[in-house]
Formats: C-alpha cells, structure tokens, sequence
C-alpha cells in the first residue's frame, strides 16, 4: 500500500518518468543474485546492505553523489548515521528508506490477565525471565518468542551486551565466544531449552492459526523483540483482539543498556540504469521515495520508521496505537548500526545455522558458541585482500 500510493504521488509530480514496479519475490537475496547476473535487474532496486561491497566491487550499483549534488538534496534531514552505512571514500552508493531498529514488544492483555507487573524501563534480562515463566502455560500460551534472528534476537542481545561489534575490525576474528555477545547466544539459547519460556522451533507451525502467521499476533505470547517496522502489520493483525504496546529493551547484564540493532534497507540505482541513459531518471525516484512526501506515508502506515528525522519525530508517527511510540526512537537512539563486510551473507547464513542448532537442542551452549565462532571465522578467512 505504501509503495503504491508514493507511485501515483511520483506519477502526478513526474509525469515524464514512467516507473513499473516489479516485486523481486521469493528468496529475495537468491533472486536478487540471479537478475543481476543475467542482466535483468531494475533500473532502482529496494536494496539490502549485506550485499553492498561486493555489488561496489563489481560495479552493478552506481556512486550517485553528484546526482544527489545536481539535484539539490539535503542529506543531513535523514536520521544521523543513517547515511553513513551506505557511504564509501565520500561516494554514496544508497539512499535511506526503511529504517528498522530493533525493539521489544508485549501483550498488555496476558500480562493483566495473569497478574504480571508490566515492563518499565527498570527492567533488565532476568526480570524478563521471571515474568516470562509466570506467563508461560505450555503448550497454549509462552512468556517469549525466541527465534534465528541474528538481526534482531541474539545478535542485537549481544551487541546492546557488549561495547564491539560482531567481528573484529581487521575481519580477522568472529566474536561470538566474547563475554558479551556469548551471554547473549546463552540467554536465547536457555529461553527455549532450559527455562522453556518460548516454545522449541518445531512446535512454532501448530500454535499458528489460519488467520495469523506471526505468533505474536495470535495472543500466545506475551513478549517479543522485532524491528519496529512490525508495528504496521500487527495493528492489522491484531486489530482489537488484545492490547498490545511497545516496551523499553531489557538492560542488558554487563554494560546496563538497552537498544542493540538498528538497519536501513535503502533504494540504490544499478548499472542497468546508466546503461539504459536512465540514471538521472532512477535518482530521482529513490529520492523522492526518501523524501518528505513518501515517508509521511510510513509515519502513517509504520511499515518502518521515517528515514528523516523530523518525521520521526513528528506526531504523525509518534502518536498511538500502541501507546508508548516514544520508546521506538529512544531505543534507536541506543542502538548502533550494521557492521558489512565481504561476504557478509555468507557469514550471516553460517552464523545462524549454527546458532539453530543450539536453539532446537542438538548440541549444547558451549559447543554452539564454539561452532559459531570457528565457522564464522572459516567465512573471514576467505575475504579476498
């Protein structure tokens, strides 16, 4: 709905660039691959990150700084460090669209049924534990969602736990076994395996329902940490079925903070459009989509958060439901962002394997951190100098 109301937007205002919008479908990373290397990628693409070195390093997308310079665009209304991200040697390969921080979010209605006391910013990871057993009645009902999200459950636990990043910054070394990021794979781990306050992956399919495909939203779970542009698809989701609001990030053991994670999946303009003569034309797309008009849009459907921050914190998107929107931007304000590298999806993939088969029980804590680091490792010694 988003992308077709800013389409008739951009229409009306360019009536001379025709844009056809082509949904990539399926395994979105698999996919993108394959159109790129059978030369039949878009003009302008809804991009991710995890492929951005490797695409520079090709050449298949395009430095569109002078563009942005041609065009006039003001690049200190996006959100700080946004930007940043998509930068290289003062080139930018990539404009802001979906901005989406990890966040927490729980079910008021479970909560008040059961007489649990609701989250407040005092919270920290074992008083989620707590709460969460109170709330669990296995099979029908958990305290948690845990799942393989190295973006916004174990990997976004770790790095809110710890003052480094995923890897080292000479990509030499995973840091998984690091005390920060290794109480954060053990929490999640335990959540299922131990304290069962989540329910084991294989069982995740029955307690889904016809009508709903995001456990959440079923009113079986009591707390779940996701990126904010979940907001969006659980107030249609949910509807008025139960009450639900957004929670401060559990402060984490170590470091006593909360936040984690934030991402940005930008627009990026590919070699396809300068072969085509359309460079020009493709710019002017993935800026209006990061423009003022079309993020006005996502503060109202919050399918992400607004890349421009004036939007973010205008009352069109701070405003209920849920209740406690303001939490969104302070927990964005603690997060850091992404740390890419070559052959990140690769990285990415084996780090979430391995993490998989702690989660389901097949080995122990101890021996997936171990697995963890020295597969993920195996993927940085082969990054080409």
């Amino acid at each position: 709905a988003t992308m077709d109301a800013a389409m008739e937007m951009f229409a009306e205002q360019n009536p001379d660039i025709h844009v056809t919008l082509e949904p990539i479908g399926g395994d979105y990373f698999d996919r993108l691959l394959i159109q790129f290397s059978g030369g039949t990628v878009a003009d302008a693409i809804l991009f991710e990150g995890v492929l951005g070195l490797e695409f520079i390093k090709e050449g298949l997308i395009i430095d569109i700084s002078a563009t942005l310079d041609d065009l006039g665009v003001d690049q200190s209304k996006w959100r700080p460090g946004v930007v940043h991200i998509f930068k290289q040697e003062n080139k930018v390969y990539a404009v802001p669209f979906q901005l989406t921080p990890a966040i927490w979010v729980y079910n008021k209605t479970l909560f008040e049924q059961a007489g649990a006391p609701l989250p407040d910013d005092s919270w920290d990871w074992d008083m989620v534990l707590e709460v969460a057993q109170q709330l669990t009645s296995a099979p029908d009902a958990y305290g948690l969602w845990t799942r393989v999200d190295m973006f916004h459950q174990y990997g976004s636990a770790g790095l809110s736990n710890s003052d480094i990043h995923w890897v080292t910054e000479d990509l030499t070394k995973t840091n998984w076994d690091e005390p920060g990021f290794a109480q954060a794979i053990r929490w999640n781990i335990e959540s299922v395996q131990l304290h069962k306050v989540s329910p084991p992956p294989a069982e995740v399919e029955g307690l889904l329902t016809a009508d709903d495909s995001n456990l959440f939203a079923t009113g079986k779970v009591a707390m779940n940490r996701v990126n904010a542009g979940a907001i969006g698809s659980l107030k249609d989701q949910v509807g008025d079925r139960f009450e639900w609001d957004v929670l401060p990030t559990p402060k984490a053991p170590l470091t006593g903070k909360g936040g984690g994670l934030w991402n940005d999946q930008p627009h990026v303009v590919t070699s396809n459009a300068r072969d085509r003569g359309v460079l020009e034309e493709a710019a002017q797309l993935v800026v209006f989509l990061a423009g003022d008009d079309v993020q006005s849009i996502i503060a109202r459907d919050r399918g992400s958060v607004p890349t421009v921050q004036s939007i973010q914190e205008s009352e069109a998107y701070l405003s209920p439901p849920p209740a406690s929107m303001p939490i969104v931007l302070d927990e964005l304000a603690q997060e850091v962002g992404p740390f890419y590298f070559p052959n990140w999806l690769e990285w990415y993939r084996t780090a979430n394997k391995e993490f998989e088969l702690g989660l389901i029980g097949e080995r122990d804590v101890d021996a997936t951190i171990e697995a963890m680091v020295t597969e993920c490792n195996k993927v940085l010694a082969n990054i080409e100098a």
